[in-house]
């Protein structure tokens, strides 16, 4: 194809699906691709590229990088269907192009996508295609062919002119998992770039593109130290939320949250902060309870350090009094000259100057979580280990070809140097860069032992005594943290600090958790996750009770729940696309999303429950507001979306792979279906309203858990489903029944409406039945005895148990045939507490 030829990859309706979505279980962007003049064997060299690159890349050291890839998938909730999401490999493209029948530069798209976010250390590893046509679109609404959508512009991060789109018969939707939004629509626009340059022959340059991704990568994804609390949260199941650009994160939801903010919790106070920063309060609090602390006072001037330095005794250490990272300290000071030498020095760092005398014994950092001490390291300074062959010189420039030393942040341990104070520290041991040190003399390079400036670190955390540690602790708590940092020096930590010459020497409120992972440190310890189990104790997920309400009585049914929760006792919030309400009152009335009107639920530190409205346009657009809800309400569905779901529910399971054609089959209003189904923690908590003919249809299907509702107590698939030991509720006059197989359990409708009042347009009079039928489910879901009287909020625990959560999905369990044994088994239910619930351990009936 001649160079001049007009060749570009079109993308159009980009958006992204920042929840579980009709592709995958996580977060993805969706765009429409048009390869209009791009010939598919130009693209065949590049495919030998990407392949050539990627193994080139796995060569490379990636350290300090994200720690999400240890916990795959990222998000510990995963579909409760057989599905299962294709994985990120090599041979993708050439198993796509042999599968489908999509065109290569539609599945090389898809795969760069995906492998630029692997490079850039993102646990991403799901990409799709399927192909866009008027019959089933999920680019584009029905009756919406034209539509104006912005194109993507990386450099400013900002949309630029919108440009008119146009559906084409031969245009292909492509799905690929993000791990950040933005880095994810970087990842797009340099796909299209290298694409686009090797369809016309011209240069692209590859490496430079990678680099400046990977540091937009650095800069938009969590730092090492937050990155790996929440990768432990996930590991536990506990939702999360960024708050700002930075590292402070929500975990767990309304009543339950928490925050973080690298190592620094919300139980972090303002005021053990102030005292932790004063190194010299500090050391008068912990000497008046017994730990050992330097002698040591702050000075007002150089005169002044040197009085002190002849009062405490020689060597001596000048510091500033609230200053970190040894920033302005100089230690082992033996004449007056040098006291008065470092005293400027301190004081650029701060106005209050510390003269201590100095420790011998090496540096130690112990890590306290709570009341327990998690990790010890001890810290050593740079140095390097003779041979008896080699120079000093000539064994440094081999300790930096230790992969794990190196510029930047990817790099743990930084390239020992030989610079002025390198070599007075030789000079004072009587030894030069060219000296030849014997076999296995250990030769100090530096006075400080910041692993920064090529500093050692060794695990220490089996050897610390355990009165060392009680200390330790006391120390944390003197000061009032619940994370801390205990900076101490001792000659051997396996013994007594009072039995030798030790000191503990400041508490650090914001300790980095990095000195004892790994590649850090040897053998890695788990201190992200002790931080996790000291804010989520007993197995606490942070999570709350969510019902999602689907339907054409949607909104005011939704309000119906609320209501009624509210009024027994639970706060339940309300949201929808216009807004969200908590307790009768407004806190989110705006046109934004529905994604971000929950989260301002979530962000209520009154909520205590949350109904959601939805439709299965709300799924296909922007993807589902939650991972999980507890409780599903299928008000009502259009005969379409029926057929469809019916066709994927009663016959074979079918694997989410991508591109998989059985999937093309569906509409998008049966995969948002799926996607809402495979979202629900147990399939008691599936809840059909046969009144709708849409829904008694799909009713038919699905698992036999499903609590079903009408106000026809002889509907014949409510008495069937009864007669199988299923669960339903009826109406009789203005008194509920609640089912369980053959027992009853009446049940007065309670007030709705006196504190929960949103703007609803009352559209039809099931919503009460409907709305007792919810909280029923919810009881079942969590496991609450029939027979239980309290309020709501009482009945639901911190947590449910694992034990409680079904792992299969309902959409899963297609309705067994009948057995004469199974509806006798279920007609000889007692009325009584221990058999009525009907639920076991996984939420079925038994």
């Amino acid at each position: 194809m001649p160079a001049t030829a007009l060749v570009q990859l079109e993308i159009h309706a980009l958006r992204p699906l920042a929840g579980p979505n009709i592709w995958f279980d996580r977060p993805a962007w969706e765009f429409q691709l048009d390869s209009c003049g791009i010939d598919d064997e130009n693209l065949r060299p590049l495919a030998g590229l990407l392949l050539e690159t990627m193994a080139e890349a796995a060569s490379i050291p990636r350290f300090g990088a994200s720690p999400f890839p240890a916990i795959v998938p990222r998000v510990a909730h995963q579909s409760r269907s057989d599905a299962v999401v294709a994985g990120a490999s090599c041979s993708r493209c050439r198993r796509l192009e042999a599968a489908a029948t999509a065109p290569f530069a539609a599945a090389l798209m898809a795969d760069l996508c995906l492998y630029l976010q692997v490079l850039a250390d993102s646990p991403v590893s799901a990409s799709a295609l399927a192909k866009a046509d008027a019959a089933d679109s999920s680019a584009l609404k029905k009756g919406d062919r034209h539509r104006l959508e912005p194109r993507i512009d990386t450099e400013n991060r900002c949309a630029s002119e919108p440009v008119p789109v146009f559906q084409r018969p031969d245009d292909w939707l492509v799905a690929v998992e993000f791990e950040e939004e933005p880095l994810g629509r970087a990842a797009i626009e340099t796909s299209r770039q290298l694409i686009e340059a090797a369809a016309r022959h011209e240069p692209f340059d590859w490496p430079d593109a990678l680099e400046r991704f990977r540091e937009l990568a650095a800069e938009l994804r969590l730092g090492f130290a937050t990155g790996s609390i929440v990768a432990a949260a996930c590991a536990r199941d506990i939702p999360y939320m960024r708050l700002d650009a930075e590292s402070l994160v929500q975990l767990g939801h309304g009543v339950k949250q928490r925050r973080i903010r690298m190592a620094t919790t919300d139980g972090t106070g303002h005021v053990a902060n102030f005292v932790a920063i004063d190194k010299d309060l500090t050391k008068r609090l912990l000497s008046r309870i017994g730990i050992p602390v330097p002698l040591g006072r702050p000075v007002v001037d150089a005169d002044d350090a040197c009085r002190a330095a002849a009062e405490f005794g020689w060597p001596v250490v000048v510091k500033p009094q609230d200053a970190d990272y040894g920033n302005g300290a100089s230690i082992r000071l033996t004449d007056l000259d040098q006291v008065r030498a470092a005293y400027p020095l301190a004081r650029r760092w701060s106005e209050r100057v510390l003269v201590e005398r100095f420790v011998q014994g090496a540096m130690h950092r112990l890590l306290v979580v709570g009341d327990r001490l998690v990790a010890a390291v001890r810290l050593g300074p740079a140095c390097i280990t003779g041979d008896g062959v080699h120079t000093i010189h000539e064994l440094v420039a081999s300790a930096n070809r230790d992969s794990r030393r190196g510029t930047g942040n990817p790099f743990p341990l930084r390239p020992i140097e030989l610079g002025p104070e390198e070599l007075t520290v030789l000079a004072e041991q009587q030894w030069t860069a060219d000296s030849i040190p014997p076999s296995g003399a250990i030769v100090p390079l530096r006075r400080d032992v910041f692993f920064s400036r090529g500093g050692t670190i060794d695990d220490v955390t089996d050897r610390v005594h355990p009165i060392t540690a009680e200390a330790a602790i006391d120390a944390a708590r003197v000061v009032g943290l619940d994370v801390a940092g205990i900076d101490l020096i001792a000659v051997d930590i396996s013994r007594p600090l009072a039995k030798q010459e030790a000191a503990v020497l400041e508490v650090d409120a914001e300790p980095s958790i990095a000195l004892h992972m790994a590649p850090w440190c040897d053998p890695d310890r788990p201190v992200a996750r002790a931080i996790i189990e000291m804010l989520f104790p007993d197995g606490d997920d942070g999570r709350l009770p969510v019902v999602a309400v689907v339907g054409a009585t949607g909104r005011e049914l939704a309000s119906e729940i609320a209501g009624l929760c509210d009024v027994r006792g639970m706060k339940a919030g309300y949201a929808n696309d216009h807004g969200a309400w908590l307790t009768g009152r407004a806190i989110a009335v705006s046109p934004s999303s529905l994604r971000d009107n929950l989260q301002s639920l979530w962000l209520h530190p009154r909520t205590a429950a949350a109904v959601v409205e939805l439709s299965l346009d709300d799924i296909v657009d922007s993807g589902l507001p939650f991972d999980r809800c507890d409780v599903l309400v299928i008000a009502g569905l259009d005969n379409d979306s029926v057929e469809n779901a019916r066709r994927r529910f009663a016959n074979a399971r079918v694997s989410r792979v991508a591109a998989n054609p059985a999937r093309s089959r569906l509409s998008t209003a049966a995969r948002a279906l799926e996607c809402l189904l495979n979202s629900l923690s147990s399939p008691c908590g599936l809840l059909l309203n046969l009144d709708d003919p849409a829904v008694a249809a799909f009713a038919e299907t699905v698992s036999p858990a499903a609590v079903l509702v009408s106000r026809d107590p002889d509907h014949p698939l409510l008495t069937r489903h009864l007669h199988r030991g299923g669960r339903a509720v009826t109406c009789e006059r203005e008194t509920f029944i609640l089912h369980r197989g053959c027992s009853r359990e009446p049940r007065t409708p309670a007030p709705c409406g006196s504190s929960f009042d949103p703007p609803v347009a009352k559209e039809r009079s099931d919503a009460p039945l409907l709305a007792c039928a919810a909280t029923f489910a919810l009881e079942l879901v969590f496991v609450v005895p029939a027979s239980s009287n309290g309020p709501l909020q009482s009945r639901f625990p911190n947590s449910a148990p694992a034990s409680h959560r079904s792992s299969t999905a309902s959409t899963d369990a297609v309705l067994p045939p009948a057995s004469n044994t199974t509806a006798n088994n279920a007609c000889n239910v007692t009325n009584s507490p221990a058999t009525t619930t009907g639920n076991n351990a996984t939420g079925w009936p038994p």
